[in-house]
């Protein structure tokens, strides 16, 4: 029906809050900004339908929303005029053609795009210009670096950017002969030093060892691995499959399409896109007609009337009294409890000479008393070079470091990093977290590396962590918590 076709297409009714452009580019409804019945993420690309107004009865494709002011920017010119406040609009779960074509025209690029862009013309770039290249490359891994790079020192000499990017690691053979990881397994490869014959590489699920047989496969054969995995599995059944969905493959695609004489597809969707959204409005207007609007009235308050009256049913105790009861007893326990420190550290102050001091005046000074806990915390990127760092410093006075928590971000680590570790810079370290604890294969998506124990932190002594292998490759910003206690006070 047509009220079924209207619901299926309408993503959201509205009515504007405030005036659009002058020349009519941008809507604004602040209602819009974090609704839970539309996703802002949603609004673009979607048609913007006018109700009422100087540009009623017209459409056009929304390119942005604003989530902070609540404006949506539209495709192109905008509406004939002025969006202003009060405007009756809605939001149809249709793209527009303007924006489609936009949308294709991105995708496919221009005659100039340069081989290292994703358009189709870069593609086609990159195709014809290393097309003349050879094939398949064999070698022995000669030495191992890192997880990430090897040497074959049989492939020397092809200048720095023939491999780069051009060329795929597959591994044929481990060294072994047991067909273990990453025997089987192809990687990109995106350097390459001529001089020394040094690849890098993505990293396999397993190093690399010395004599693992490798070839070099050319970027435009992998990809051929690439469309199969995308097809599956070129059988009898998948054929009819691709023949149900496409249509008997002896027709001409002109067929179809439905293709008439000189009535371009483009023309047919226009046409039949502009009688839908007419026969939208009409359905539209017929809901707005002012004969209905006070029965819907009636019935709407009807059904708000006995929600309230539910609701007020279930607060039928005195909450009023209730809580000036709760604020009560926590006046009490609040007092109690500043009543008992105020005691205690004034006793604890007399012990060390330093007295006279009220526990409302005391600030970092109450937290460096002996025995007091304290939280220090701080923050390490390890996307940094192989090196040590510092985290802590001891300042003042001794204190005995009880645990320490290193929290990772979202998202395993990796890149060059190899593991990470933690001590004291001590002539004999006092060690913390170590290099197996620390291992990469550990530093997964936020988990936590945590050491309980004790540790003499002197005045000077630094805490320092050291990053082994490399950077992660991004930046990854891990939370350090230390907890200790000072042995006198001020530590």
């Amino acid at each position: 029906s047509r009220d079924a076709l209207l619901r299926t297409l309408t993503a959201y009714s509205g009515i504007t809050t405030g005036d659009g452009a002058g020349d009519g580019t941008t809507l604004v409804d602040t209602k819009l900004i974090d609704n839970a019945l539309i996703s802002p993420s949603g609004i673009p690309e979607k048609t913007i339908l006018i109700l009422s107004g100087d540009a009623r009865g017209e459409d056009k494709g929304s390119v942005s929303f604003n989530n902070g002011t609540g404006a949506i920017t539209l495709q192109g010119t905008g509406f004939s005029a002025q969006i202003k406040a009060g405007t009756i609009y809605r939001i149809l779960n249709i793209s527009s053609i303007e924006i489609d074509v936009a949308n294709i025209d991105t995708k496919i690029g221009t005659n100039v795009d340069a081989a290292g862009t994703t358009t189709l013309f870069a593609w086609l770039v990159k195709l014809f210009e290393q097309g003349g290249q050879g094939g398949f490359y064999y070698g022995k891994v000669t030495q191992v670096d890192d997880a990430t790079h090897f040497r074959v020192s049989s492939l020397t000499g092809f200048g720095d950017a023939y491999f780069a990017n051009n060329y795929r690691v597959y591994v044929v053979r481990d060294a072994a002969g047991g067909g273990a990881a990453p025997q089987g397994e192809m990687q990109p490869c995106s350097v390459y030093a001529s001089t020394d014959a040094i690849f890098t590489h993505t990293a396999f699920t397993a190093g690399l060892a010395v004599d693992d047989e490798v070839l070099l496969i050319h970027e435009r054969i992998a990809e051929i691995a690439d469309l199969l995995a995308d097809v599956g599995d070129a059988s009898g059944s998948t054929l009819g499959s691709i023949y149900a969905i496409l249509g008997n493959p002896a027709q001409t695609f002109l067929a179809m399409i439905g293709y008439e004489g000189a009535t371009s597809l483009a023309d047919k969707l226009t046409a039949a896109r502009a009688a839908l959204i007419d026969e939208i409005t009409a359905l539209r207007m017929a809901e707005l007609d002012a004969a209905n609007i006070p029965a819907d009235i009636d019935t709407l308050l009807t059904r708000l009337s006995a929600v309230r009256a539910g609701y007020l049913d279930e607060l039928d105790f005195d909450l009023q009294a209730t809580l000036a009861t709760i604020a009560g007893y926590l006046d009490a326990e609040i007092a109690a409890i500043l009543a008992a420190v105020d005691t205690e550290v004034a006793a604890i102050l007399a012990d060390t000479g330093t007295d006279g001091v009220v526990v409302n005046s005391r600030t970092a000074a109450y937290g460096r008393l002996a025995g007091v806990e304290q939280m220090a915390p701080t923050t390490i990127d390890l996307n940094q070079a192989a090196a040590t760092y510092d985290l802590f410093t001891g300042t003042a006075q001794v204190v005995i470091l009880e645990s320490l928590n290193i929290k990772m971000p979202t998202g395993a680590a990796g890149g060059a990093l190899t593991s990470i570790s933690i001590q004291t810079d001590d002539a004999t370290a006092g060690v913390i977290i170590n290099p197996t604890d620390g291992a990469v294969a550990n530093l997964t998506s936020e988990a936590d590396l945590g050491w309980t124990g004790t540790l003499y932190i002197t005045a000077g002594t630094k805490i320092r962590l050291t990053i082994a292998g490399g950077a992660h490759g991004s930046a990854y910003v891990c939370n350090v918590t230390a907890k200790c206690r000072a042995v006198v006070a001020g530590g």
